[in-house]
């Protein structure tokens, strides 16, 4: 699941770099971490990794570079 998410994300056009994403699941749940340049990149990459089929939960660490 972890690598499905991480594709998606990766291959998504407002997610791209020099943003930095990492991706962990634990038990369906998808933990995302890393940086992102602007907020609403954060949310983007929330919803394409909740729309993953097998996901159950996503939990947004994201944080916005200043």
């Amino acid at each position: 699941m972890t690598t499905n998410v991480q594709t998606a994300i990766d291959q998504h056009p407002g997610l791209a770099m020099p943003d930095s994403i990492q991706v962990q699941t634990i038990d369906q749940v998808v933990y995302l971490s890393g940086i992102v340049s602007e907020g609403l990149q954060s949310r983007e990459a929330e919803v394409v990794a909740q729309q993953t089929p097998g996901v159950a939960r996503v939990v947004n660490e994201l944080a916005v570079s200043k």
